[in-house]
């Protein structure tokens, strides 16, 4: 079904107002699926912990919300210096954030930190700056990663590729001319 979906959506032609009725059926789908085993899992009581069962990235609905929104926002044109330095280095800075050591010894620290000397009070203030906070440390050390390594990460990439195109061409020569 995803797929009938992606190739209605995604003509050469660029129709919006297929697009955002799309997001709006899906959106409104997503809603109403999550309302509905919300409202039967007061009645029955297997349903009762199944309301986030539908939050998942296989949902029909999300895939078209997806698509749609992508669709959307394939023709808008954005440009600015400082934005598009600072989403080069995303990948990086969900490298550095979601690392196994900050994830699993930092955070928790910085949190206990947190309730010892703050409390719970105001914790969406602190979520907030914790937020913010590993958001500029990740970019500085994705920005000092490229600085440094990066000239050298491209270069060997750049030939591991080239030696692993050479190898899979002649692979896929071999197994055309082997299964003709």
């Amino acid at each position: 079904m995803e797929l009938i979906v992606y190739n209605l959506l995604h003509r050469k032609k660029y129709r919006p107002k297929k697009n955002i009725i799309s997001f709006s059926i899906a959106l409104f789908g997503l809603f109403g699926l999550i309302l509905l085993t919300e409202i039967t899992g007061l009645h029955i009581s297997f349903l009762q912990d199944k309301m986030t069962r539908w939050a998942t990235n296989c949902n029909p609905f999300t895939i078209l919300m997806a698509i749609a929104l992508f669709n959307i926002a394939r023709k808008i044109s954005f440009k600015n210096k400082v934005i598009n330095y600072i989403s080069s280095s995303s990948l990086l800075v969900y490298i550095i954030h979601e690392n196994i050591i900050l994830r699993g010894c930092y955070r928790p620290f910085l949190w206990i930190y947190i309730h010892d000397h703050f409390g719970y009070d105001y914790v969406i203030f602190w979520t907030i700056c914790l937020a913010f906070a590993i958001f500029v440390f990740a970019h500085l050390a994705a920005i000092m990663y490229k600085i440094l390594f990066g000239k050298l990460v491209k270069k060997v990439s750049d030939s591991l590729y080239g030696i692993l195109r050479k190898r899979y061409l002649a692979l896929e020569k071999h197994v055309l001319m082997t299964y003709r």
